[in-house]
């Protein structure tokens, strides 16, 4: 049970990261985020959801004015930051 909850904490981050990563393995930061976007509002196009198609199209936008690479940099700094945090009290409680 210990064992699979310093797993979790290590394993499921790394399979989003590389999820994303390989969806847009050719663009990188803000790009990526655009492109991944868009697809997203393709495939909702062809469901014929437009509830969704909205709601991505607002994100879009968000994210053509907002996004900076830097910016990008300093959330996934954050993530690593609150993923050793909790690792580390993981593993602090399973020393007790």
């Amino acid at each position: 049970m210990k064992n699979t909850i310093i797993r979790s904490l290590v394993i499921v981050p790394a399979l989003f990261i590389a999820s994303h990563s390989a969806a847009a393995a050719e663009l990188t930061g803000c790009a990526a985020k655009k492109q991944e976007i868009s697809r997203q509002i393709d495939q909702a196009r062809a469901h014929n959801n437009q509830h969704r198609v909205n709601g991505l199209t607002t994100a879009l936008e968000e994210v053509e004015a907002n996004c900076t690479d830097a910016s990008l940099l300093k959330e996934r700094q954050q993530k690593v930051a609150e993923a050793k945090e909790e690792l580390a009290e993981a593993q602090a409680e399973l020393s007790r």
